[in-house]
């Protein structure tokens, strides 16, 4: 638990320190992440860090009014983008920026207090410390990619990518099923290059059902930033299936980019 909070640290301050050079005008600039803004990309992210904090710190408020509030808001379609505006009162860019830096700080020092399989509440299943750690780092790395886009600034990639692509491998067996699908009955082998040169395994090895490449590109496909088509991914079987509706994050069904 200590390095993943180690390494959510770092992920937030990656992203922190592009978001410190943001100017006034461009906070309100559209990005390629369904057309959300600059502002609602960290908005979105202060947000549900504000969430995982209520959620340890109070459970049982967060069941009881939390879960519900945001539920009665997606049954009323409400955007994602606008219910963090809404809870949020549309801070000034400034003061976003100021609350999110505090919030993902005292997040991981909370989080670095707790057991590994302590048990916390969510807005589906409750979900393990480490999972709920590991799924705001992904949120950090995948929101914080949109806006890296956005500028056109190359981010440099790390082994903190392990714990996105654990969780991607993690939620096959999901990306189907959220969709109505029917699972495969065998899971691909997975192996990728770390950006260190590392190889990462999973699954049984298989020569028909694989995926095979650079470890950010599958962390792009299954965050569902980059279309697996613009990638250099190798895949077959199941696996071939499953990169074209990856989704590692919760929620309804959702679309990859288009090609380019």
């Amino acid at each position: 638990m200590k390095q993943l909070c180690n390494d959510l640290l770092k992920e937030n301050e990656q992203l922190d320190e592009l978001v410190s050079r943001i100017e006034q005008d461009q906070w309100a600039r559209r990005t390629s992440f369904y057309t959300w803004t600059v502002y609602d990309e960290l908005a979105h992210l202060h947000c549900f860090d504000l969430a995982v904090l209520r959620s340890i710190q109070n459970p049982r408020d967060f069941v009881e009014q939390e879960v519900v509030l945001f539920m009665n808001k997606m049954q009323q379609k409400t955007r994602i983008a606008d219910i963090a505006r809404n809870r949020l009162g549309d801070l000034p860019p400034e003061e976003l920026r100021s609350n999110w830096r505090r919030t993902y700080r005292k997040m991981v020092e909370v989080f670095s207090k707790l057991d590994s399989k302590a048990r916390i509440p969510w807005y589906g299943p409750e979900m393990s410390a480490r999972s709920s750690a590991t799924a705001r780092l992904m949120e950090a790395w995948a929101h914080g990619q949109d806006l890296f886009d956005t500028f056109n600034v190359k981010r440099k990639p790390t082994e903190r990518l392990i714990h996105i692509a654990h969780l991607g491998v993690s939620t096959f067996a999901w990306s189907f099923l959220n969709r109505g699908l029917v699972i495969p009955s065998e899971k691909p082998y997975v192996e990728l290059i770390s950006p260190r040169g590392n190889l990462w395994k999973w699954n049984e090895p298989s020569i028909c059902d694989y995926v095979q490449g650079e470890a950010e590109e599958f962390c792009l496909v299954v965050t569902q930033r980059r279309n697996v088509l613009d990638t250099s991914l190798l895949s077959s079987g199941s696996g071939a299936t499953w990169m074209q509706i990856a989704q590692c994050f919760a929620g309804p069904a959702s679309n990859p980019p288009a090609p380019r």
